[in-house]
């Protein structure tokens, strides 16, 4: 992983395998590997690297254990998510690790090259 501060742990060392279905907002309804760019280098979220580039989440990629979860965060911040298609699918060992936070966000740090195939919209 090229794009993180050499003194930043990514994935940080409490990040865990995940097997699970997850949602996600793409930007289209059969999304490609271009949809599950880590925070960092994803161009719409480019204003926020001076912000952000020190958070391991900011080098991972976004998800939600729910539907519920998902359309919260939609509701709190629509103009983010107003072109976007919420998709579903699975992630899994093979993918990378990830961490679970208590709002039902997730990030997922994938493995080099590796980006979930099989999402589709909800």
């Amino acid at each position: 992983m090229t794009h993180k501060p050499e003194d930043l742990e990514v994935p940080p060392a409490n990040a865990e395998t995940v097997n699970c279905r997850l949602f996600r907002f793409a930007t289209k309804s059969n999304p490609d590997s271009e949809d599950f760019l880590p925070s960092c280098l994803d161009p719409s979220q480019k204003h926020m690297w001076g912000k952000k580039h020190m958070l391991p989440a900011f080098h991972g990629t976004s998800f939600f254990n729910s539907k519920k979860a998902a359309e919260k965060k939609k509701a709190e911040l629509p103009n983010k998510f107003k072109d976007s298609t919420l998709t579903v699918g699975n992630i899994n060992t093979t993918h990378g690790v990830g961490h679970v936070s208590s709002s039902g966000h997730v990030t997922v740090w994938f493995n080099d090259d590796v980006f979930p195939a099989g999402f589709r919209a909800v």
